[in-house]
């Protein structure tokens, strides 16, 4: 994502660093023993002098979550929502760390409901879990295996070196496994053998960064969205699952897991537009989850 960030002031630059050099160890140091609520505000101060000094990705929420609600970019409800948008992201972040290092016992009581388990679990091998960046999709990883399901994790490496540290050790602290997306494509073997160990691997849907994506019409207006995901499970005939965590109103987590995408190679621009549906109603009933900082639909216009 931060390619496609407005670029920084000198300022958020500095405060950016010093927050991933000194906050993070900080974070992921007391993240298992403070309160959730106590780590949020510590986030949320920090996102805050951020986007103090760093306002044009506060511009682009707006921008986004006026093409989702209809509203004007500079109405008092979109302010309110962007306000309410960055209560969640530090959520997230808090999240992020805070997870992986609790109990499965302690993981359970954080989540409120899981809707439609049964599509997972009566699958009889592997598939892809389509998802996006939502809520905490991140979580996700980490509260499966208490259901039995062994889930990996595909994913692009962090611009910050400091941000892919901690998320690849609270990864291994967690037991889930990672496969990054290489330029030489070797991460296509890794896949197949996870694939083949039973494995359910969790990629994202919503940000096509190749702009060589598979076009279908999202919040009226037609942008490809990644070809991963579809091309891979069409190609190695599994099935395609979305699935998202996202908070409930006191922030526990809600998981909703879909019935399966069919994904047959000449049935793809149906899936995509299955997958697009999809993404749009969870997107409508949680506007203020969505984590995109950039113009979403100029970026990734068809």
């Amino acid at each position: 994502m931060q390619w496609k960030l407005p670029k920084p002031s000198f300022p958020a630059t500095v405060i950016h660093r010093l927050a991933l050099k000194y906050g993070f160890p900080q974070l992921a140091k007391v993240a298992p023993k403070w309160r959730r609520s106590t780590m949020f505000w510590h986030a949320r101060w920090i996102i805050a002098v951020v986007m103090g000094v760093y306002s044009k990705p506060k511009e682009a929420i707006k921008e986004n979550l006026a093409r989702i609600t209809g509203y004007p970019a500079s109405s008092t409800i979109v302010s309110l929502m962007t306000k309410k948008m960055l209560n969640n992201f530090a959520y997230s972040w808090v999240d992020l760390f805070h997870i992986p290092q609790l109990s499965l016992h302690k993981r359970v009581r954080i989540v409120s409901t899981t809707e439609g388990l049964e599509n997972l679990t009566n699958m009889q091998q592997g598939g892809i879990i389509l998802t996006a960046h939502l809520g905490c999709w991140e979580a996700a990883s980490a509260l499966l295996p208490e259901k039995g399901l062994k889930v990996a994790i595909v994913y692009i490496k962090d611009k910050y070196k400091e941000v892919e540290h901690f998320r690849s050790h609270l990864r291994k602290v967690g037991k889930i496994k990672e496969i990054a997306i290489t330029q030489d494509k070797s991460h296509i073997f890794q896949i197949v053998s996870t694939l083949n160990n039973n494995y359910h691997i969790a990629m994202q849907g919503d940000r096509d960064f190749r702009n060589d994506g598979l076009p279908a019409t999202f919040f009226g207006e037609k942008i490809k969205f990644p070809r991963g995901p579809f091309k891979v499970a069409a190609l190695y005939k599994v099935k395609l699952i979305p699935l998202f965590v996202t908070y409930t109103r006191n922030y526990l987590l809600r998981i909703k897991i879909y019935p399966y995408i069919s994904t047959e190679v000449n049935l793809l621009e149906e899936a995509v537009a299955r997958w697009s549906r999809i993404l749009t109603h969870e997107i409508r009933r949680n506007p203020t989850q969505w984590y995109t900082f950039y113009n979403y639909w100029e970026t990734h216009r068809a």
